[in-house]
């Protein structure tokens, strides 16, 4: 038969139930026909139907599961021998010749598997082409134009590495792919444009930073020649970057000013002792790597910088200046850029003792590490402690600042604060992260930027404290420790206005943990849109002012799953002055002594009065207390209250006082709280309403239910009411005076109808029996009395009250119900106890005469 171009194998993905696959090519004898599954050859288990056929089958006793591969394996030999007498028949000629083309397009199939030439490569001349296969059993390169094998790969670079030697330059065997996709080696980073490769990290004019490293590094050895310590370091640094050797000891007695791009260089095993400070100012790109140590023997105090403040007589001389220093010259600029003190060394100073401020000139004039007015800054060495002022220090007054980065840092042992980011600027990669304080004033300030990782041992006023920025909202405080604090006014975080910026947006506060606080715990004040979630506290409160959690001025936001375990005396939850919406949600009190955990609003929650303290007005504002609890015990109390901004607290809402809680319930009292005169005052309770189910006053004949502007429509008792009548509360009893009596015998009792009852029921209003005020006003006129001197008249006037809007929460449940507005009026008023005893009195002297 013919044979057809076509495959000469065929694969198929096996499934277990598939018995019989086709052989697609011709198969002439049955071993022709090679079979592999899964990549192992199989040579039994199934059988052939249809062999020397176009296409034939191969049938299996079991389906196989897999990857199964049919491929023709037509042997390289000849079969029939034709004699010279012998047949020629046509069907024994046709196979063998059969044969010889199967044999041929298996040969085609194995030689398109070899590595060739490309197509195009007509000539003998070009590239060899694995199309995407790799190469195995290769010998090692010996030319240098031979491939190379992994194994010789790896141990010619590792030789490179172990022994800093190599065939080549070493430098030149570091590849890297610019911009452009050009590959290049380290010496031609910047041999295009100046913007690329060393020039980006400040060593612009060589080729790399290891060539600027090699040209400029200089020994301080070098200039030692009958000089001393100081001056030899200063020639060195003058004249380029400076190395340190291992076991080399410097004694410097004096300040060293340092030049724009210079690497100082502290090996492990080299230490630096120095009277004076190290300064860099107004220069750009310096970076110190200290492995091993830097120490001050003790700052004195440094000239004024012209132009900032506080550096008269007596005052911070030479502002906060530090033992190793960066920065710009001017106060307010951001007039330097790329400083770094990084490495597995220690910066030291002399200070031991109990921090305090006590002298606070001295204190800001010595500090460890500090930089100015800059940006692309980077402190990260291992240890900094003894230092009177910060430990490390970044100072700003331009907004744009950025970059700033305080990290890895274990401080100790300082009379000031330990770590301090102070900046008007947002936050624009600015952090403190992943650091260490032990026995300081403050742990850690920021007034801009993220405060994250940190751990706080014994602070001795805050332990994490951040202050308002300029527009420095946007920021994270998370996962922050402070542990001992026994006593600081505010453990863990505390926010207030810095330096009169405006309010900041914006605030994470999260995951914290505070424990064994001295007094209070947290404490948050002047922002909008606050995130204060998952932060605990334990163990808070030494006296009666402490509590877990304190909000002050706080415009929107939510605190949610925080967790209050034995409180101190005073609560958990401290609230004052929260001027817009503020959720609390699921915030468990999880005491584990006596008293019960509180909630107090100990100064306010402002309801949207304004400024002027007789006008009530604008959006009513809400605060949603969700999930609340309490521990065992009893004292446990929650007051919500409003106030204005005057002296005058004019309103209060409703709050509660735990009495008691027992397996049979809680006990407590519902408190309608009013006013106080004054913010010192204590808040007065208007109105009670008692666990024993009785309506009490907060002040015994002060209050009054309704008023003439806003009456009460009707009442009812199951017993007349009892008015006091006791001889003990009265004086000057007499008889009543005849012309009072001739007065009010002049006065008509009369029927009437009432106005607001005819305007809702028309002539089916009812008719009312007494008399009218201004009558009775009359008729004591008549006899030359006045009326409004007797209990018996009243005359109220009230002034206008302007409409509420209705308020609906996020749920569209009502908040607060529409009020309209009420006129400005007046009413006369008469109190028919005293009237109808005057009638009796008034008949009984008729009936005596």
């Amino acid at each position: 038969m013919t044979v057809q171009a076509g495959p000469t194998e065929q694969r198929y993905v096996a499934n277990g139930v598939t018995t019989t696959f086709t052989i697609p090519f011709l198969l002439i004898e049955p071993g022709d026909l090679t079979v592999f599954l899964n990549g192992e050859e199989v040579t039994s288990g199934f059988v052939l139907v249809g062999v020397g056929d176009p296409t034939s089958s191969i049938i299996f006793g079991t389906a196989p599961t897999g990857d199964l591969y049919l491929v023709l394996d037509v042997p390289f030999e000849r079969l029939f021998d034709y004699q010279e007498n012998g047949d020629f028949l046509s069907r024994t000629v046709n196979l063998d010749f059969d044969r010889i083309w199967q044999a041929l397009k298996q040969l085609f199939r194995n030689v398109g598997r070899a590595l060739v030439l490309g197509d195009n490569d007509i000539d003998g001349q070009g590239w060899y082409r694995a199309k995407g296969n790799g190469i195995r059993e290769l010998t090692d390169p010996v030319e240098a134009q031979d491939a190379a094998t992994k194994s010789w790969a790896e141990q010619y670079i590792g030789a490179i590495i172990s022994s800093g030697q190599g065939p080549t330059n070493n430098a030149a065997n570091v590849l890297y792919v610019d911009p452009a996709g050009v590959v290049r080696v380290v010496q031609d980073m910047s041999s295009d444009s100046p913007s690329l490769g060393a020039a980006l990290i400040g060593y612009p004019g060589y080729s790399s930073l290891m060539a600027s490293i090699q040209a400029g590094m200089r020994d301080v050895q070098e200039f030692r020649d009958g000089v001393s310590d100081t001056v030899a370091f200063q020639a060195a640094i003058t004249a380029g970057s400076v190395r340190v050797r291992m076991g080399a000891s410097l004694v410097l007695a004096d300040d060293i000013t340092i030049p724009a791009d210079r690497l100082i260089i502290v090996e492990q095993g080299a230490s630096i002792v120095s009277s004076g400070r190290f300064t860099a100012y107004g220069v750009n790109n310096v970076h110190w790597i200290i492995d091993g140590e830097v120490r001050s023997l003790g700052m004195v105090d440094a000239p004024a910088k012209s132009g900032w403040p506080n550096t008269g007589e007596g005052t911070q001389n030479g502002d906060e200046r530090g033992f190793i220093e960066f920065g710009g010259v001017t106060f307010g600029g951001n007039d330097g850029s790329s400083y770094s003190v990084t490495g597995s060394g220690v910066v030291s100073g002399d200070w031991v003792g109990t921090p305090n401020v006590d002298d606070i000139p001295r204190i800001v004039n010595r500090k460890g590490i500090a930089a100015w007015n800059c940006s692309n800054v980077l402190f990260s060495i291992r240890e900094c402690f003894g230092f009177e002022g910060e430990a490390v220090y970044w100072f700003s007054r331009s907004v744009a600042s950025s970059n700033i980065g305080i990290a890895n840092i274990e401080s100790h042992d300082h009379r000031f604060n330990a770590l301090n980011i102070n900046a008007l600027a947002a936050n624009k990669s600015i952090y403190v992260r992943n650091c260490i304080t032990r026995n300081s004033y403050t742990g850690i300030e920021s007034s801009a930027g993220d405060v994250i990782g940190n751990t706080i041992y014994t602070p001795h006023q805050f332990g994490v404290y951040f202050g308002q920025g300029s527009g420095g909202g946007d920021r994270l405080i998370q996962s922050n420790k402070v542990t001992g604090a026994g006593d600081t006014a505010y453990s863990l975080l505390y926010l207030e206005g810095f330096e009169g910026q405006p309010t900041i947006e914006n605030v994470k506060v999260d995951s914290n943990l505070a424990v064994d606080s001295g007094i209070n715990a947290y404490a948050v004040k002047d922002l909008n849109n606050l995130t204060f979630h998952n932060n605990t506290s334990v163990r808070h409160g030494t006296g009666s002012t402490g509590y877990a959690f304190g909000f002050f001025g706080i415009n929107r936001g939510s605190v949610k799953n925080n967790a209050s375990i034995a409180p101190g005396l005073f609560g958990t939850e401290h609230i004052r002055s929260i001027n817009s919406d503020l959720e609390f949600d699921n915030n468990p009190k999880i005491t584990t002594g006596t008293p019960a955990p509180q909630i107090i609003s100990g100064l306010g929650f402002t309801g949207g009065l304004q400024d002027d303290s007789t006008a009530v007005g604008g959006k009513l504002n809400t605060l949603r207390l969700l999930n609340p609890s309490f521990g065992a015990g009893t004292g446990a109390e929650v007051v919500f209250c409003t106030s204005d901004t005057s002296s005058v607290w004019r309103a209060a809402s409703v709050g509660s006082r735990l009495e008691s809680v027992s397996g049979a319930g809680v006990r407590s009292s519902l408190l309608l709280s009013s006013r106080k005169a004054a913010e010192g005052d204590d808040l007065g309770i208007t109105l009670a309403l008692t666990s024993g189910g009785n309506l009490i006053p907060g002040t015994d004949a002060a209050q009054d239910l309704a008023s003439a502007g806003a009456r009460i429509n009707n009442s009812f008792f199951a017993v007349a009411p009892t008015v006091t009548s006791d001889e003990r509360d009265k004086q000057q009893i007499k008889m009543i005076d005849d012309a009072v009596l001739r007065a009010w015998g002049k006065v008509e009792f009369m029927q009437y109808k009432l106005n607001i009852a005819v305007e809702g029921k028309g002539d089916g209003a009812r008719w009312h029996f007494g008399v009218v005020a201004q009558r009775v006003k009359e008729a004591f006129e008549s006899e030359g009395l006045d009326a409004f001197a007797y209990g018996l008249l009243c005359y109220d006037e009230w002034e206008e009250v302007a409409e509420v809007d209705q308020v609906l929460a996020d749920d569209g449940s009502v908040i607060v119900e529409h009020e309209p507005r009420r006129e400005a009026g007046s009413r006369y008023g008469l109190r028919y106890e005293e009237a109808l005893a005057l009638e009796c009195a008034y008949l009984r002297s008729q009936l005596s005469s």
